[in-house]
């Protein structure tokens, strides 16, 4: 069995889904198509990182209450102020979670579920230990150059055509959405990929100082 761990960027996917007025299943998702015993992956752990508004902190709860109950662990985080909407950035909360994993869990595979180009340094450094990096987004959120370094692009719009579009009067295959203002604003600029990469390194550093000290 290869083991897997999935990290989930919760406002990437939702904002994609809200821009196409759809609601997948977040439980199915996980544990019916990315970890399925039969294709020999069992399923370690799964993280989701929540941003919460801070003019309403607590709107998220239901949906941080279904991550929970879908197998994830939930790491949520109060965003600020911008403008009209906010801003709430995970990309470093999620590389380091990402790398402590690779040291305590050692999994075979690492799957993000984001589209996010600011995750292009965590897959190369990922692809260079040996790990198989796959990334899950719809295509109207992925990056072109994510996608391509990553060892495998998981396309969600071919899921949802696979397991929803039979029914999709059903309420957990589609749902209208209200396209509101909940969703934080891209902080790209907040992570340079100059900050990743040093982040790496000092994991990196402090992992051969450890072994030198056994």
């Amino acid at each position: 069995m290869q083991k897997v761990v999935v990290f989930l960027d919760y406002a990437n996917l939702s904002c994609s889904e809200k821009a196409q007025r759809i609601r997948i299943d977040q439980e199915h998702l996980l544990k019916e198509y990315l970890s399925l015993n039969s294709e020999g992956r069992f399923l370690q752990a799964a993280y989701a990182y929540v941003p919460l508004d801070p003019r309403k902190e607590h709107a998220s709860d239901s949906v941080i209450e279904g991550l929970w109950t879908s197998g994830y662990v939930v790491k949520s985080k109060k965003g600020a102020i911008s403008g009209h909407s906010y801003k709430c950035n995970f990309d470093v909360d999620i590389a380091m979670d990402v790398m402590k994993s690779v040291y305590e869990i050692k999994p075979d595979i690492v799957t993000i579920i984001s589209g996010d180009f600011d995750f292009v340094p965590l897959v190369l450094r990922l692809r260079e230990m040996g790990i198989y990096v796959e990334v899950a987004s719809f295509r109207n959120s992925m990056s072109k150059q994510l996608a391509s370094r990553s060892s495998g692009y998981i396309c969600l719009d071919n899921y949802f055509e696979e397991f929803y579009s039979s029914d999709l009067s059903s309420d957990n295959a589609m749902q209208e959405l209200d396209i509101t203002d909940d969703t934080p604003l891209e902080a790209t600029a907040d992570v340079t990929e100059s900050d990743m990469l040093d982040y790496f390194e000092n994991e990196e550093d402090e992992e051969d100082e450890g072994e030198g000290e056994e």
